[in-house]
């Protein structure tokens, strides 16, 4: 080999040694950019103190008026997964609470037949959004109650003698009088969670012939995000987990039931793209569609409503009580 001249040997290894010093700076500060971002992370887990403080002080609180003899322990079959749960999700308030629940409805001995263990599984397996929108099928509802203070009398006695008297038991002279009827006052702010059927729609492109491609299925009516491809992605999740059921077979009947549907901004986006011919062609699902008014846009109309295993989920994980009495 002549001087100063490297032979392939030589100049792979020469090319290996250049590529170590540019590539590990570069992996080192990609190495240290990592880390930075996993650090808040280590905050986020929760240790079995933290754990048992906030059980402890959510029972506390929930139980505060019940008699210990309606209160069972609970089984480890709950207790120890909700636990390891809080481990990882504990800084997400909605998540949470649905876990404290479930474990205090496992605790009341007339809840405990509600309390199903799969539903440890099912709250991992809920986003957020999941969370609030399977809530709407049993939403907070204000009612008003009646309810009377007064003890209704007829006929009192009086001087050994039985007279007549009205509501306030006043007496009455007159026997053909009538009797003032019972005003029973309003009770406010009392609420009901009542079982919900909630109006769902798919929208889709169909030409001439009616053959075409679906838009988005599974659009529930909801003011909870416009987005509608995440509303139906939700639903998909909340059928795949066995706590709602969609039909298309049947609808709901009121007239108002449905205006959501070409309200929509996905429904008017669409519509405008179609009769709009300044506009190119937009992709739908991998493919590529152009303006076209020989186009047009149906909707599919349906029902979807919560499975038996819903609704115990909402009464055992979202809600505290059935009904709400302010007294």
């Amino acid at each position: 080999m002549k001087k100063g001249i490297l032979g392939s040997e030589e100049k792979e290894a020469l090319a290996l040694e250049v590529y170590k010093d540019f590539v590990q700076p570069a992996a080192r500060d990609v190495g240290n950019a990592i880390k930075s971002l996993m650090l808040p992370l280590r905050l986020l887990v929760w240790g079995i103190d933290k754990i048992e403080d906030t059980i402890i002080n959510y029972l506390e609180e929930r139980f505060a008026n019940t008699s210990s003899e309606k209160l069972q322990t609970p089984t480890p079959e709950i207790t120890a997964p909700i636990m390891q749960a809080l481990i990882y999700c504990g800084e997400n308030e909605t998540l949470r609470g649905m876990y404290l629940k479930l474990l205090a409805c496992s605790m009341e001995i007339d809840k405990e037949k509600i309390s199903h263990r799969a539903y440890v599984q099912i709250i991992n397996q809920l986003s957020p959004f999941d969370a609030r929108l399977i809530a709407e099928f049993r939403p907070k509802t204000p009612q008003s109650i009646g309810v009377s203070p007064i003890v209704i009398k007829r006929y009192t006695i009086k001087d050994g003698e039985q007279i007549r008297v009205d509501n306030d038991g006043n007496e009455i002279e007159d026997v053909d009088e009538p009797i003032p009827p019972v005003i029973f006052p309003e009770k406010p702010s009392s609420y009901i969670f009542p079982e919900t059927i909630i109006p769902i729609v798919s929208y889709h492109l169909l030409d001439s012939n009616n053959q075409g491609q679906c838009i988005q299925d599974n659009v529930l009516k909801t003011a909870l995000d416009d987005d509608a491809s995440i509303v139906s992605a939700s639903v998909s999740n909340l059928v795949r987990l066995g706590l709602v059921e969609v039909s298309y077979i049947n609808k709901l009947s009121a007239s108002d039931s449905y205006t959501f549907a070409e309200e929509h901004p996905l429904y008017k986006d669409w519509h405008h793209f179609l009769y709009n011919k300044e506009q190119v062609g937009r992709g739908l699902r991998g493919h590529i569609i152009f303006p076209d008014s020989n186009k047009h846009i149906e909707i599919k109309k349906g029902v979807c409503k919560l499975t038996q295993f819903g609704y115990n989920f909402i009464s055992a994980c979202i809600l505290e009580a059935e009904y709400i009495l302010n007294r």
